[in-house]
């Protein structure tokens, strides 16, 4: 079956590439918006969480005045196509408008204000911004305005700008203020070459080294706005509840911009988003209010609709738009139970690809699958080993590397990333997957993320799939420890629901009458109170990844009886091996004898280790 949205064609057996263009600009997307809709709800805003309190509305015309305002007032304090703002705002009434506003004059950089100061200072650093423009209230945490504040102290050249509700600040400029004083029509657009332009930075990766900012530029977010809104169905009538942080592609991108831009109507149920439990808990009286037909979220947000039982079938509602992880079938058969037989679309994307570009068709979705790729969008499934700087495509079925290259993937960091194309350009996603028959793509795991049992890889969905089976499991995370024999063994992490019981034994025996695969049976099964989660609802696996290290180097040490000496591990980012280990002593150090001992211990793990503080009898411990 061919894909009933591909506009690109194969000559053979190669993919044909076509030159970036752009029909319209952002701001005159806007303005044709306004002309078509102008007294349709563009935004509905409630802060608290709670669907009984007074919605406040803003019409498509409001909504783009607004837009051409505030854009006039960042060009009135001398910000232009070539500047960076960076942006920190919680999902506050004016903050679509905000953000719509400076990709119109400037380039979009979102901070996740949930990171340490440091970590913010590396990524206002790396991006260039020549404003930090911020919401002057955060509900999601105490001393946000205090990290931000911490940031500016240490970058004077940066001039700091606030908007929306809270207490003015002295010193610094109020914009919606100041927009106030601007016109309704466009005092000044971004010039240059539009195309080009760079209208939004997006960091994305980890938070220690060089950070990872990808540019997205004008052509890309027009064919975006076009062909994402289209595979979405994010389109005039439509109502899509937006609950995803303005840091991730998907708050900003699928839940915001492609539906306002498309028409469709956009609810916010809390200045929090998801991150809100009201919002949780009352999700399903938005949905009857507010007639929501389209929700979006990551897997742990359905999860968690779940435990949540609504009056009577929302038959409002016709599908929901997921992404960022695989989603458990018993997740997708209760939503489909609790909205009289809403689909569940999954889809796949990254920041480098502005989110979502690839998404199942509605109503020729396959459970498991994400789907196919939009018009303009190639990608293929690659093998490394032989060829490591371009690979060689492998055929239907077959399990490899996705790359991927079109009119929505960039074509570069803001930095030099060495390895992170192919020869022949296109972007390694770094996802392992595979093509069906049908063109249908297949997220199989994360190249980083598969666990090597001496020689055979295990997916960690193969652990994690019949976990989810059980009552009592509200998450699952399986990762590999490492071993001195086997290269690493499957643990699964798991957090209950709440209220929910289980024993660990219970939940070992239960996988292991489960899981077919026997290499795939976790070594052990860990019950911890909170599975770390991403500021976007995603499950981190690296911090369990790096707990289930420092716990195979001290169970190692352990096995010594070195009784006078209290080691702890833990884990640092290494620049030559991506991590290392650094073993800790409580008060007397270690003797030459003991060093040479716990040298031994570890010495079949490839993972470096060194020393805290390196004894005076040996410099460094090296496996």
């Amino acid at each position: 079956m061919a894909s009933p949205w591909r506009c690109l064609r194969r000559a053979k057996g190669e993919a044909v590439r076509q030159p970036m263009a752009i029909r319209r600009t952002l701001t005159e997307r806007l303005d044709a918006l306004e002309d078509l809709r102008k007294s349709e709800i563009a935004q509905t805003y409630i802060a608290s969480g709670d669907p009984d309190d007074e919605p406040r509305n803003l019409t498509v015309s409001e909504f783009v005045i607004e837009t051409r305002r505030r854009a006039n007032a960042l060009s009135a304090l001398g910000v232009g196509a070539d500047d960076v703002v960076a942006f920190a705002s919680p999902l506050s009434e004016g903050a679509y408008p905000m953000m719509a506003a400076t990709m119109a004059t400037a380039t979009y950089a979102p901070l996740n204000y949930f990171l340490e100061s440091e970590a913010l200072l590396r990524i206002m650093r790396a991006s260039g911004a020549k404003i930090l423009l911020f919401s002057r209230r955060f509900d999601d945490g105490s001393d946000i305005l205090g990290k931000l504040r911490r940031v500016l102290e240490a970058l004077p050249h940066v001039v700091p700008v606030s908007f929306g509700t809270g207490e003015r600040i002295a010193g610094v400029l109020d914009l919606e203020a100041a927009a106030g004083r601007q016109p309704a029509h466009w005092t000044s657009k971004a010039a240059g070459r539009p195309a080009e332009r760079v209208i939004a930075l997006f960091h994305t990766g980890g938070t220690t080294g060089l950070p990872k900012l990808v540019p997205h530029t004008e052509a890309m977010y027009d064919a975006m706005i076009e062909h994402c809104g289209a595979a979405q169905g994010t389109g005039p009538g439509e109502t899509i509840i937006s609950g995803l942080p303005l840091f991730h592609t998907s708050g900003a991108l699928q839940a915001g911009l492609v539906p306002l831009m498309n028409g469709a109507r956009v609810v916010i149920p809390s200045s929090r988003g998801f991150r809100d439990p009201r919002a949780i808990t009352n999700y399903w009286r938005f949905v009857d209010r507010f007639g929501i037909s389209i929700g979006a979220g990551v897997p742990t947000v359905l999860a968690a609709l779940c435990s949540v039982e609504p009056p009577r079938p929302m038959t409002s509602i016709k599908r929901f738009l997921v992404g960022g992880a695989p989603i458990a079938k018993a997740t997708i058969a209760k939503i489909s139970a609790m909205t009289a037989g809403a689909e569940v679309v999954e889809g796949w994307g990254m920041t480098e690809t502005c989110g979502f570009s690839v998404l199942n068709p509605r109503g020729s979705a396959k459970v498991g699958s994400v789907g196919l790729p939009f018009p303009g969008v190639e990608v293929e499934i690659r093998e490394f080993a032989s060829d490591a700087s371009r690979g060689r495509r492998c055929g239907a079925g077959a399990i490899g590397e996705l790359v991927v290259r079109g009119d929505i993937v960039i074509r570069r960091y803001l930095d030099d990333r060495p390895n992170a194309f192919t020869a022949d350009g296109w972007l390694r996603t770094g996802d392992l997957g595979r093509v069906d028959e049908d063109g249908y793509l297949w997220i199989t795991g994360r190249v980083k993320d598969l666990i090597i049992r001496g020689g055979h890889n295990i997916d960690p969905a193969t652990i994690e799939e019949p976990a989810y089976q059980h009552p009592a499991v509200h998450l699952a995370a399986a990762v590999g420890k490492p071993d001195k024999y086997a290269g690493e063994l499957p643990v699964l992490y798991v957090q209950l629901r709440p209220g929910a019981e289980a024993s660990q034994q219970d939940l070992a025996d239960f996988l292991l009458e489960r899981i077919v695969e026997r290499a795939a049976v976790p070594k052990s099964v860990i019950i911890v109170p909170e599975i770390p989660m991403s500021g976007v609802g995603k499950i981190l696996k690296l911090p369990l990844r790096r707990k289930a290290i420092a716990a195979a180097f001290e169970e190692e040490i352990k096995r010594l009886s070195i009784e006078r000496l209290h080691i702890r591990a833990a884990i640092v980012d290494d620049p030559v091996s991506g991590e290392a280990v650094v073993l800790n002593t409580s008060g007397e150090k270690p003797n030459l004898g003991e060093l040479a001992m716990v040298a031994a211990a570890l010495a079949g793990f490839s993972i470096p280790y060194r020393w805290a503080e390196a004894p005076d009898v040996m410099p460094r411990g090296e496996p």
